[in-house]
C-alpha cells in the first residue's frame, strides 16, 4: 500500500508534498534509493519528509533535524547550527 501512496504522490501535480514516512519498513537499501528517487522527482516542489530514520540521501543543505529539545539548522557553509540545546 505504501508503494501505492508513493506513486500517487508522484502522479499528482500538487505544488507541495507531505510523506509521512516513507521509508518505513523498508531495508536501509531500498530506503537510501526512494529517497534518491524522490529527490529528483520532486525537485520543483516544496517536499516536507517527516521520518524517524536518519536517511543520508537527503542533501543536509535542505534538512531540518529536530531531536532531544535542540533544531538543528543547516548554515551558508553547509554546516550545522544547534539552537535550542537544553
Amino acid at each position: 500500500m505504501r508503494k501505492v501512496a508513493v506513486a500517487r504522490t508522484l502522479l499528482t501535480r500538487a505544488d507541495v508534498v507531505l510523506l509521512d514516512e516513507p521509508t518505513a519498513l523498508l531495508d536501509e537499501e531500498s530506503a537510501d534509493e526512494l529517497i534518491a528517487d524522490l529527490v529528483v522527482a520532486l525537485r520543483d516542489r516544496v517536499t516536507v519528509l517527516v521520518t524517524h530514520q536518519a536517511t543520508a540521501g537527503i542533501p543536509s543543505a535542505n534538512r531540518l533535524d529536530l531531536g532531544r529539545g535542540s533544531t538543528v539548522l543547516p548554515t551558508a557553509q553547509s554546516g550545522l547550527v544547534v539552537s535550542g540545546a537544553a
